[in-house]
């Protein structure tokens, strides 16, 4: 999860902060990961990989059919959904009642073919398992694909706002130039009017004196 978090581009301890304390209005949220958003509000990000059950899974299922073997792997798969399911409801308590995180969150299942199991599974009563999780604890599931994906989404999301920070700031300086323009424009058109008086003058002054020293020579 570090590392896709290094190489998403969204800028650490900026974006993102790893095994923190956050702090936010006299509230303390300890935190695995987190995506920091503008407002200070952090999205919390676990990671989680039953590694060991998952890689017994995988080994059953080379194992020749057969009825026991079909039951070890029914066992092995509900113990992996059970498992994650645990894991959504801790993180639901842990995090989404603070008030420093956002009303949702997310673990990270580090496996892309495990996600793929977790979200195509069906419940007993025929409702797909990862929808159910959102809707009871407001968890997300996110496997290397899509979570890269999502740091992609955001990443753009933060260079939106930036842009617009930027833009706002530059049409204020903009602003600022065009009255300092106007303000040189005047003191230049009244400089260049006293220039025009004053080569007038000496104009008129240098016909004066060529007048009189014409008048002398006569």
């Amino acid at each position: 999860l570090e590392h896709l978090f290094k190489n998403s581009g969204l800028v650490e301890n900026s974006h993102w902060i790893k095994n923190q304390t956050y702090k936010k209005d006299g509230t303390t949220l300890s935190v695995e990961f987190a995506i920091v958003h503008p407002t200070g509000i952090v999205m919390p990000v676990d990671s989680h990989w039953t590694k060991t059950l998952y890689e017994n899974l995988l080994e059953l299922r080379k194992e020749p059919p057969s009825e026991q073997r079909d039951e070890k792997i029914n066992d092995k798969y509900k113990e992996i959904i059970r498992d994650y399911g645990t894991k959504a409801k801790d993180v639901n308590e842990k995090y989404i009642s603070s008030p420093i995180s956002t009303d949702f969150a997310s673990v990270y299942v580090p496996s892309e073919s495990l996600y793929l199991e977790l979200s195509t599974h069906i419940t007993e009563k025929k409702e797909l398992w990862i929808s159910k999780i959102q809707q009871d604890y407001k968890v997300t599931f996110m496997g290397p694909s899509t979570f890269s994906a999502y740091c992609g989404a955001i990443l753009l999301g933060f260079k939106a706002i930036s842009a617009d920070k930027r833009s706002q700031s530059f049409l204020k300086h903009l602003d600022k130039f065009k009255k300092l323009v106007e303000e040189n424009l005047k003191d230049a058109e009244a400089s260049q009017n006293k220039a025009e008086d004053a080569v007038k003058k000496a104009t008129e002054a240098a016909r004066s004196a060529e007048k009189i020293n014409i008048e002398m020579e006569k």
